[in-house]
């Protein structure tokens, strides 16, 4: 089971539930149909996405085919993507590669998932300068819930 606390895609997450309940209602669920959970599958689809992208040559790479599944599922699955506009991948690419090894490391989807040690790296991105530029590039578009977005925002505390 992925842990949500430490997969800074997570945010996201509030934004597809919106987007989800704005939608024409599912039907009920039917066992036939195989109930409760075919309806979730569209929402969960984009997270699924980012998770199983192809790896990169780069860890930023991978993070970048990362957004890429999460936009195209998104979008497929009726929801709007969780920023306002993806960057080009070579703007991304300059901008992850200035973070920290293991910063770059945790950015992607499956190493967030899978390593306690990314919940504390990935809060690092709050202080960051470049975690800050990250953050800049990746925000979510106009109206969107609060903790939208794919980088986590600063914390209150």
């Amino acid at each position: 089971m992925v842990r949500s606390t430490a997969w800074v895609f997570v945010a996201v997450t509030v934004g597809f539930g919106a987007s989800a309940c704005k939608r024409k209602a599912a039907p009920a669920p039917t066992a036939a149909a195989g109930g409760h959970a075919e309806q979730h599958d569209d929402r969960v689809a984009p997270m699924t996405a980012a998770y199983e992208a192809k790896e990169g040559a780069t860890q930023c790479e991978s993070a970048y085919n990362a957004l890429v599944a999460l936009d195209e599922a998104s979008v497929k699955a009726g929801m709007p993507p969780p920023w306002e506009k993806l960057p080009t991948k070579a703007v991304f690419e300059e901008t992850c590669s200035r973070l920290s090894a293991d910063q770059q490391y945790c950015f992607v989807p499956k190493h967030q998932a899978d390593h306690k040690k990314c919940d504390l790296v990935l809060r690092q991105l709050d202080t960051d300068p470049w975690g800050i530029e990250l953050r800049k590039l990746l925000k979510p578009p106009p109206g969107s819930p609060a903790g939208g977005g794919v980088v986590p925002k600063p914390s209150s505390s």
